[in-house]
């Protein structure tokens, strides 16, 4: 799932500083530079939602992202 979600990459939020309150699973957001709450150590990641838990993953150069 994580591959998918990583691999054919859809972004609902750009740059969000704050984690939603609920998320949906597969969601996929870029936390942004100065995170708070449950992104605070981790600026500038990708999160993405599954059953309750969150994954972060660093961006690799020449990937691209759909909004």
């Amino acid at each position: 799932m994580a591959l998918d979600a990583f691999a054919q990459l859809r972004l609902l939020g750009a740059g969000s500083r704050v984690p939603p309150a609920t998320p949906s699973d597969g969601e996929v957001r870029w936390t942004g530079a100065g995170p708070s709450g449950d992104w605070t150590d981790r600026p500038e990641r990708l999160a993405r939602y599954a059953a309750g838990a969150c994954i972060f993953l660093a961006p690799r150069q020449g990937w691209v992202a759909w909004r």
